[in-house]
């Protein structure tokens, strides 16, 4: 074989390599990120049943922070935060609680 055969030979089998690659981890993204029909089968078996939300109820204990002002001065600095108690995705208890121990609470948007 020439040099130039070799090198066309080892491109389309890097090529393919790297389709096998893409198709595979496309594969394992699918049967990864399951389906409601198999949660609701699990469930017909006696299984419990795990139930994904991405929003869930919170609920606010102790004194609710003012609202910013338009003039943009916080009166609410210093003031002690409000427990926060919910669930996360799957169901999960979650409480945020004025525990003395300095927090930051991030709210992050898709868009």
């Amino acid at each position: 074989m020439t040099d130039r055969n070799t090198s066309k030979t080892r491109t389309w089998m890097i090529f393919g390599a790297a389709a096998a690659f893409v198709l595979l981890a496309g594969v394992i993204a699918v049967l990864l990120s399951g389906s409601e029909e198999s949660t609701d089968a699990a469930a017909s078996d006696g299984a419990s049943a795990v139930t994904i939300s991405e929003t869930r109820q919170v609920e606010v204990s102790g004194v609710v922070l003012p609202q910013l002002p338009e003039s943009g001065a916080d009166s609410a600095l210093g003031l002690p935060m409000p427990g926060l108690s919910g669930q996360s995705f799957d169901g999960t208890p979650v409480e945020i609680k004025n525990d003395g121990r300095p927090k930051i609470i991030m709210f992050l948007t898709h868009w």
